[in-house]
């Protein structure tokens, strides 16, 4: 297992995903490896274990974590091999016809960057997509691949002091009035619409709200780790894809404009 085969790290608020796969393609999946930052201090070694034991040409890392969580990760690769040709993907303001609806592109989360990207490959219709995790993250796509904006609420097993201490690295402020019929175009706006929503409106409710934006038919795709839990609430029909940030790496790796280390 070692010719053609690529590592990708997903690295989320509260834990990391990383899959093998060969010849960038997902349903030659060789295996998957789940771990919480919060699970041990020792979380890099245990990746370090996981990771001796195959052998890759390519990393390919997304990462909304805290910085010394991807520095700690990028230790470890350099660890067990410096010469294998890293690369750490980062929102773009277009990659093909996804244009990101955000003023200050680079402020949308690369996750959600990366949804946009492996839905809009799957689909020629408008989409809504929700991340059902630590946050619970809600985007539009347009059917011309237009990026309207979202919201990010907490994940549905998310207590209001853990998602506090994940979006401290954010400028908001939660008193701030925000209309709620729009879906934000800023991370900081999507944290204050997400406060406004919670509690007060269902998940049905909120699209109800913004389903004039999008032309019919409108797919409804949940990833996360909650997806399930996600869909069952919803009396509109949806979708389950399990690894729509890891689809979006491998579209988005044809790109030359991405950071190596």
């Amino acid at each position: 297992m070692a010719s053609n085969t690529q590592l990708l790290i997903d690295l989320g608020n509260t834990a990391l995903k990383c899959r093998l796969c060969q010849q960038s393609d997902l349903s030659a999946k060789v295996i998957d490896f789940y771990l919480t930052y919060a699970d041990s201090i020792s979380w890099s070694d245990q990746l370090s274990e996981f990771l001796r034991q195959y052998k890759f040409n390519q990393v390919v890392i997304a990462s909304v974590a805290e910085s010394y969580v991807l520095q700690s990760v990028e230790q470890v690769l350099d660890i067990m091999d410096k010469s294998i040709s890293k690369t750490v993907l980062q929102t773009v303001r277009q990659f093909g016809q996804v244009i990101n609806g955000y003023k200050q592109f680079q402020q949308l989360g690369v996750d959600r960057w990366l949804a946009l990207l492996a839905v809009r490959q799957m689909l020629e219709t408008s989409a809504v997509i929700i991340d059902a995790g630590s946050a619970l993250k809600i985007d539009l796509l347009r059917q011309d691949g237009l990026h309207l904006g979202g919201a990010i609420l907490p994940g549905l097993h998310t207590s209001e002091q853990r998602y506090r201490q994940i979006l401290q690295r954010f400028n908001f402020d939660e008193s701030q009035e925000i209309d709620i019929s729009q879906p934000a175009l800023s991370t900081a706006s999507a944290i204050q619409l997400g406060y406004a929503l919670h509690g007060n409106f269902s998940l049905d409710d909120i699209l109800d709200r913004w389903m004039h934006l999008l032309s019919s038919p409108v797919a409804i795709i949940i990833t996360g780790g909650d997806r399930q839990e996600v869909s069952s609430q919803l009396t509109r029909q949806s979708k389950c894809i399990d690894d729509l940030v890891f689809r979006g790496m491998l579209i988005q790796i044809c790109s030359t404009n991405e950071t190596t280390f």
